[in-house]
Parts: C-alpha cells; structure tokens; sequence
C-alpha cells in the first residue's frame, strides 16, 4: 500500500480546491492511504471527508499571529503533533509554492529521510488551468489526466454535506429564494487582498435596487467580515456575517436563488453546490478560481480597457493602490446577470 502526506493549510479557497483533488486523486487510486496536515480554522468544513485516512490538525492561527515566542511555541507544538501522528511516506505532497512551508514536512522526512532526496513534491501554480485541475495533475506527479471541475466541486459537496447541520432550520426558510451577497472576505491568515474586493458601496447600492425591486437579500461572511455591517444598515435584508460556520454556509447556500461574490471564500462554497453565481473578477483569472464549465454562472471580469488586470501571478498582485479592475464592474452588469436567475425561480414556483 501506497502511503502520502499532503500538506495543505490557509485560505477556505484552497483547502475546498485541494480536496476537490483529492477525492479524484483517491476514486482512481482506492489503495492508497492519504493523511492530510491542515489548519484547524479549516478542518470543521472536512469532518465528513472520508476519502482522507487521517487528518493531522494544527492550530495555524496561532502559529501565524501573535508575539514571535507566541508564534514559536505553537510551531513547536505543531511539529511535535505532526511528527507523533505522521507515519512513514512513499512520498510528501506541499501544497503550497512558498517554500517555508517546508517546514512542516520535517518530523515525516525524520521517520524517513529518504523522502528528501527525490519524493518531496513541491506545488508550483501556473494558472494556466483551474486550481483544482492544478493540484490533481500536482498529485499525479503531472501525468496529463482530464478532469471535469465542475463536478469535482459538486462531488465534494456532496461529500461534505452529508449529514446536514445542527440549528440550520429557521435560516432556511430566510435563504430559500433569495440573493445571497458576499461584500466582505479576501482574507486569509497571512494577508488581506482587498484588490479582489468589489468596492463595498456597490454591494450597499446593489442591495438597495434589489430591495426596491421585491427581492429579497441575505448577507453572508466570516466573523472577520464584521466590518461591513455598518455601511447595509437601515436597510430590510437578513445579515448572517458572522453568524454561521463554513459547513452551515456551505448546506445553505443550496436554498438561495443566486449567489454574487467577488473571489472570496464564499465563492468557492458556492461552487460546492448547484445554485447560480455571479462571480466578479479583477486581478485575479476566473480561470484559476471557478469552473468555466460549470452550469449556471456567470463571470463579470475587468472591463476590456483595464489593461493591466488580471496581475495575480500566482503568489503576488502588481502594486496598486487604485483597483480600476474592480471598478470597471458596474451595479447594472451584476444586476443583468441576477434577474434572469431570479426571474427563472419565480417561473418555476408557477
């Protein structure tokens, strides 16, 4: 039997197109035993993920943020809890371009140090293709394999919405129907990219048309994402930021009638399920983000002058302190996209 370990920690996005390659990677190769060192601020979401033998859980957070002895000692700990969990590996898969993560793979490469000389795999993006696609084709140690992302997502999905929420019922019925708006996030543990935020007063002015025009509107986000609540008050939609966990969003997302979301965690959520999306790209390639392929969505990207986006290279933005990219997207544009999908609901309900 065939043993690996992936290592994966960081944003929502990566974790959710990661596994998505994964299950892949495991319905083609049964036999092989999988353990998967991930960040605890993730790993709630993958309870259910079966297709992982064993998750190796680290407080990532803290190893991220605080004082540096802070910071230490949880790396210390991080690598005491790896190297007692972790077995010996055929090979090591690092997830991650930048090379310090490296470090996590050392208590493996201690049970077995021949791993260094030729099987410790190293991730190198290069958006030429979607993330999901990247990291499979990565897993297969690049053998070419087509694969449908879509349904990769929605496989997952499934996988992970097994067992629906606890306390999830009465915000149903507020989901069922509704835009779902996702004017925060773009936020990870070691940066903040607000370059791939829509400007916020355009989802405030989005919100306002929707409401004028019948529909109803539920905000969604992280704890984090707090910030944004001020700027929608006096206004009569449900705000949920804050108020539910990645896998209650996840199993929610499923009643709405549209989600709108710039490239965000939430996005990447909605490509779990089969409702439509709005997506709004700038700096960013939608390729790399969501599934072109995929059965009702719709990408708004920069507009065709904006010469410079998208600038994303993999591991950096171009400098800006002006995001035109995001700019050029206009409240119409977003607006012509969402009332075919709403106007498809209300037919359907007759």
């Amino acid at each position: 039997m065939k043993n690996i370990l992936f290592i994966k920690l960081g944003a929502i996005g990566d974790a959710i197109q990661a596994g998505a390659a994964l299950l892949e990677f495991k319905t083609i190769n049964p036999q092989v035993k999988i353990d998967w060192i991930i960040g605890s601020g993730i790993a709630p979401l993958f309870r259910n993920f079966d297709a992982i033998d064993q998750f190796i859980v680290i407080s990532d957070a803290q190893i991220y943020r605080g004082h540096f002895f802070e910071r230490l000692l949880a790396l210390c700990r991080a690598l005491y809890l790896i190297l007692v969990k972790s077995g010996r590996y055929d090979e090591v898969f690092i997830g991650h371009s930048d090379s310090r993560y490296r470090l996590f793979s050392i208590p493996a490469l201690l049970k077995n140090p021949i791993l260094i000389s030729k099987k410790l795999k190293i991730f190198s993006p290069s958006l030429s293709e979607n993330r999901v696609s990247e990291y499979f084709h990565f897993l297969l140690n690049n053998q070419t394999s087509n694969l449908d992302v879509s349904s990769s997502l929605l496989k997952l999905g499934k996988a992970l919405r097994m067992a629906q929420p606890n306390d999830t019922k009465d915000l149903e019925d507020a989901f069922s129907g509704v835009v779902v708006l996702v004017p925060g996030g773009s936020k990870n543990l070691l940066r903040e990219d607000v370059l791939r935020r829509w400007p916020l007063d355009r989802y405030v002015q989005l919100a306002n048309r929707l409401l004028i025009e019948g529909y109803r509107v539920v905000l969604v986000g992280g704890k984090d994402d707090a910030w944004v609540s001020p700027h929608f008050e006096g206004l009569r939609l449900t705000n949920c930021i804050g108020k539910t966990t990645l896998s209650e969003l996840t199993y929610l997302l499923e009643f709405a009638a549209v989600i709108v979301s710039h490239d965000t965690g939430p996005l990447h959520l909605a490509t779990l399920t089969n409702t439509p999306i709005v997506s709004l790209f700038g700096p960013t390639p939608a390729s790399a983000v969501v599934p072109l392929n995929r059965v009702n969505i719709k990408i708004l990207a920069a507009d065709k002058s904006v010469t410079c986006a998208p600038c994303y290279d993999g591991k950096n933005y171009a400098p800006c302190s002006n995001p035109i990219c995001m700019q050029s997207i206009s409240i119409d544009q977003v607006l012509g996209f969402i009332k075919p999908y709403m106007q498809s609901k209300i037919d359907a309900r007759h």
